[in-house]
């Protein structure tokens, strides 16, 4: 998979992920809401991959 196609992944899933959240714990969905969980979930991915790749050797 190209850094593209990875990018795209994680975008959806933290969208998915992203509404499912946001229904659970604040029981109606907003755009706004929803946005800013799913771009943080996929910045901290991105986060966390950098952090894990820096570290080797």
């Amino acid at each position: 998979m190209n850094r593209f196609q990875i990018f795209i992944l994680r975008a959806v899933l933290g969208l998915v992920l992203s509404v499912l959240i946001a229904k659970m714990f604040f029981g109606t969905l907003h755009a706004a809401r929803v946005g800013f969980l799913a771009a943080l979930m996929v910045t901290t991915a991105y986060v966390f991959e950098y952090l894990r790749f820096r570290r080797k050797p």
